[in-house]
């Protein structure tokens, strides 16, 4: 089942989204997906902790549309969790990645525009002395890290 939601973002930049996807034969959300995992996977500087998530800034002459998207879970627990750990707004973190990686992702879904969507991940939780954890995995790695190590 997938989720359907809405998106704050500069027409223009929702344009340069759809021609990719009609240049790539794939939906709109697929080169969402594909450009904000390579962002999320190149952006550690963007992380902002103890601080507010931040937004756009809102320039009265750009035309703002608020279109309809349908993620899978996956993808939608992705921008969640990204919103969290970058401190950004989702539509802020897709304007962002926009920017700065949508040619690069339109070059590399020439031979397979399947292999950059979000699919999987796993979460494992620990507990040291009176400190819980949780660790996010964005795919599945061979070994997972544990409070007490790694896990096989």
């Amino acid at each position: 089942m997938n989720i359907d939601t809405t998106i704050n973002i500069n027409r223009k930049t929702l344009t340069r989204i759809d021609r990719a996807a009609a240049l790539r034969g794939v939906r709109r959300e697929a080169i969402i997906a594909a450009i904000c995992w390579i962002a999320g996977k190149r952006g550690s500087w963007l992380k902002g902790e103890w601080m507010r998530i931040r937004y756009q800034r809102r320039d009265a002459l750009k035309d703002w549309v608020r279109p309809h998207v349908r993620f899978t879970p996956a993808e939608y627990a992705y921008f969640n969790d990204m919103r969290d750990v970058l401190k950004m707004s989702v539509s802020f973190f897709i304007s962002y990645a926009v920017e700065h990686y949508l040619d690069e992702i339109i070059e590399k879904m020439v031979d397979d525009p399947d292999n950059y969507r979000i699919w999987n991940y796993a979460v494992t939780a620990f507990q040291i002395e009176n400190v819980s954890g949780m660790i996010l995995y964005w795919g599945i790695p061979p070994k997972f890290i544990t409070g007490g190590g790694l896990l096989e």
